[in-house]
C-alpha cells in the first residue's frame, strides 16, 4: 500500500489538483506547510487525462514515498445549496442548469456536505479520473478546491469591532475564488476563470458591489495573489491582509 496511517517522520502527503487542462502534484513531508515538490502536467485532450494521471502517479519518484494522506482537489466550477434544500436526485439537473456551457455525464457531477457552513457543494470531476486515482491510491480523499477554502474560511474569526465580515480571495493558476462570510454564515461563494489581474480585480469588486458590502468594514484575506492585485484592492478596501 502506498497510503498509510503511520505517523513516522519519513512519511509524506500528496495533494493532486485536477484542472480541465491538466493536473498538478504537490508533495509535502508531514511536518511541512509548503510543498518541497510541485509539478504541473498539461493535458491537451481531456479524454486522455485519466490515463495520463495514472501513468504519472505510477512513476518511481512518486511511488517511492509512503503517503500518510493523499488528497485530490478538483479545480472546476462549483455551486452551493443550503443543506436543508439539497435533494440528491436534483443535483445533476441543477449543476447542468448552472453551468449550461459544460458537457458532463451524470456520474461526473460530485457533491460534498460542508458541515461547518451547512451547505452542499456540487462540483465536476470525471468518474474516470476518480477511478484512475483510486486505482493507484484507494484511500485517496476527494474534494473540490473551493470547498476546502470555504471550510478553512469558516474557522477564521475576527475580533475587530470595526470589521463585520470576511472576504477571502484566492488565485490558483487561472482560477479565482471569491468568498464572503458574515456572522450569520456564508453569504457568497463563486469561482471564475480569470487569467489576468485586471479581470480578477473586476470580478472581486463587482461581487462586493453587488452584495452591497461595506468596504470599510470588511476584512479581505488574500492567497496566491500578485502584489499588483493586492495594491489595487487596497485602494478600495480598508483592511487587506495575507491569509495565513
Amino acid at each position: 500500500m502506498q497510503v498509510t496511517g503511520n505517523n513516522s517522520l519519513n512519511t509524506y502527503r500528496l495533494s493532486i489538483r485536477v484542472f480541465t487542462d491538466g493536473f498538478s502534484l504537490f508533495t509535502y513531508t508531514n511536518t511541512q506547510t509548503k510543498p518541497f515538490s510541485e509539478e504541473f502536467f498539461p493535458v491537451a485532450d481531456q479524454t486522455q487525462l485519466p490515463a495520463q494521471l495514472e501513468a504519472i502517479l505510477s512513476r518511481p519518484h512518486i511511488t517511492e514515498h509512503i503517503y500518510e494522506k493523499v488528497e485530490v482537489l478538483a479545480c472546476t466550477p462549483t455551486t452551493h445549496i443550503p443543506l436543508d434544500e439539497f435533494r440528491r436526485e436534483e443535483m445533476v439537473p441543477l449543476y447542468r442548469l448552472t453551468f449550461s456551457n459544460m458537457e458532463c455525464a451524470s456520474e461526473d457531477v460530485q457533491y460534498e456536505i460542508l458541515k461547518s457552513l451547512e451547505v452542499v457543494e456540487l462540483y465536476y470531476l470525471p468518474a474516470e479520473v476518480r477511478n484512475a486515482i483510486s486505482h493507484v491510491y484507494p484511500e485517496a480523499e476527494f474534494h473540490a478546491m473551493h470547498g476546502q477554502i470555504l471550510e478553512r474560511l469558516s474557522g477564521k474569526k475576527t475580533e475587530r469591532e470595526e470589521v463585520d465580515g470576511i472576504c477571502h480571495v484566492q488565485v490558483v493558476r487561472d482560477n479565482l475564488y471569491v468568498s464572503v462570510l458574515e456572522p450569520q454564515g456564508l453569504r457568497f461563494a463563486c469561482d471564475y476563470r480569470a487569467a489576468t489581474d485586471n479581470n480578477r480585480f473586476y470580478y472581486i469588486l463587482y461581487a462586493l458591489k453587488t452584495l452591497e458590502t461595506d468596504l470599510k468594514r470588511t476584512l479581505c484575506l488574500l492567497s496566491g495573489v500578485s502584489d499588483t492585485l493586492k495594491e489595487n484592492l487596497e485602494k478600495y478596501i480598508l483592511f487587506v491582509e495575507p491569509c495565513v
